[in-house]
C-alpha cells in the first residue's frame, strides 16, 4: 500500500480538529452507553438458579420510555426530509421521495436517550419555577393552574429556543395563486363584453317613449 501524503500547515490544522471532535464524540457515547447500566439509574433484580449462582439483571429506569424518542426522532427525520424536498423545488431540481412502506427511523441510543432525558426534565422544571412566580406574582394563593404553567412554558420557549433556533416558530400560509388557462381567460373575456352590451342596452331609453315625450313639450317663443 502506498503511503498517504502528509499534509501541509494548512490543511492539517482543520484535520485535527475533526479529528479530536471525532475521538471525543466515540468515546461521549462510549461513556454514556455505560452510565445508562448504572445502578443509580436501572432496577437491579437478581436471581438465582439450581447451580446456587445469581444472576443480576439491569433494567433501566427512565421518566420518559424508549418509544417516545423512536417517535420523535421518526417525526424529525420526515420534517429532515419535507424541508429537503421543498428546497430541491425551489432550486427546480429532480428530488426522491421517501419510501411509504420503510420510511427512515433514526435509532435514539441509551446515552442519547438520558442525555435527552435531563434536558428535558431540566426544562419543565424551569417552566414550573417560571409559573410559580406568575402566581405568587398574580396575588393568587391557590396551587398552580394551567394559566400559570402556560405563561412559563412559553417564556421558557422564548428564552431556550427562539434564539438559538433555526427553524421559525410561527407559520404563514398565504394561499395558492392558482394561474388560469388560456380557454377560461377567453371565456371570461366574452362574458364580460356580453355583460357590458347588456348593461349599455338596460340603460338607453326607448325610442316611442322619447318621440311621446318630445310631443307633449310645448314651446315658448
Amino acid at each position: 500500500m502506498t503511503k498517504s501524503k502528509a499534509l501541509n500547515a494548512v490543511r492539517k490544522s482543520p484535520a485535527s480538529i475533526i479529528s479530536n471532535t471525532k475521538n471525543a464524540r466515540k468515546f461521549y457515547d462510549k461513556t454514556w452507553s455505560i452510565a445508562a447500566r448504572a445502578p443509580m439509574f436501572c432496577k437491579i433484580s437478581k436471581k438465582s438458579n439450581t447451580m446456587g449462582n445469581t444472576k443480576h439483571t439491569y433494567r433501566t429506569t427512565r421518566l420518559i420510555g424508549s418509544h417516545a424518542y423512536n417517535i420523535a426522532a421518526s417525526g424529525a427525520a420526515l420534517n429532515a426530509s419535507r424541508i429537503a424536498e421543498e428546497d430541491c423545488k425551489r432550486l427546480r431540481l429532480d428530488f426522491e421521495h421517501e419510501s411509504r412502506r420503510t420510511p427512515w427511523l433514526p435509532s435514539v441510543s441509551k446515552g442519547a436517550c438520558m442525555v435527552l432525558e435531563q434536558f428535558l426534565c431540566a426544562l419543565a422544571q424551569e417552566a414550573a419555577l417560571k409559573g410559580h412566580y406568575v402566581r405568587e406574582g398574580s396575588g393568587n394563593s391557590m396551587r398552580l393552574a394551567k394559566q400559570h404553567i402556560k405563561v412559563g412554558w412559553d417564556t421558557v420557549f422564548d428564552s431556550v429556543f427562539r434564539a438559538a433556533s433555526l427553524m421559525p416558530k410561527t407559520f404563514c400560509v398565504l394561499p395558492e395563486h392558482k394561474v388560469k388557462s388560456v380557454a377560461a381567460n377567453i371565456k371570461e373575456k366574452k362574458e364580460r363584453k356580453n355583460n357590458k352590451t347588456e348593461d349599455e342596452d338596460e340603460c338607453e331609453p326607448p325610442e316611442e317613449d322619447i318621440v311621446g315625450d318630445a310631443a307633449d313639450l310645448e314651446i315658448e317663443y
